[in-house]
């Protein structure tokens, strides 16, 4: 297991190397606009997602992700060629869907504030009835 240091120091590492990959040696069309925003690399080492955003919907992050796990193991070699690890991790990419959590959460905070207090004693009102 490795130290919670270490780890973030090799999240960071990949996800500039994968990111710089991307740039030079998948030139596709669909991956102009794809970005690597966080790579999570378990504590043993073995394992790395990849979180995948793009301009546009879920679905182009979606077929982002796909592309890229078409290149997998082209990525991975390239990733164990310029990184020194025992074992290079397994990369699963994945599409990052912080972007809809943090607007679903925006939206429910837009509703409440649009909601009106419902009435109530705890409302602060004085009861009448006595």
């Amino acid at each position: 297991m490795s130290s919670p240091q270490r780890l973030k120091r090799i999240n960071q590492l990949l996800r500039q190397e994968i990111s710089q990959i991307l740039r030079t040696e998948l030139p596709e069309r669909d991956l102009e606009l794809v970005t690597i925003p966080e790579v999570r690399v378990s504590g043993d080492l073995k394992t790395a997602h990849v979180f995948v955003s793009a301009v546009g919907p879920i679905a182009a992050r979606q077929r982002a992700a796909a592309i890229l796990t078409a290149h997998r193991r082209q990525i991975q070699h390239l990733i164990g060629s310029r990184i020194r690890l025992r074992e290079t991790p397994h990369l699963l990419f994945v599409a990052d869907e912080a972007i809809e959590r943090g607007d679903r959460v925006l939206r429910i905070l837009e509703e409440l504030e649009r909601e009106p207090p419902s009435p109530g004693p705890a409302s602060g009102e004085p009861d009448h009835h006595g």
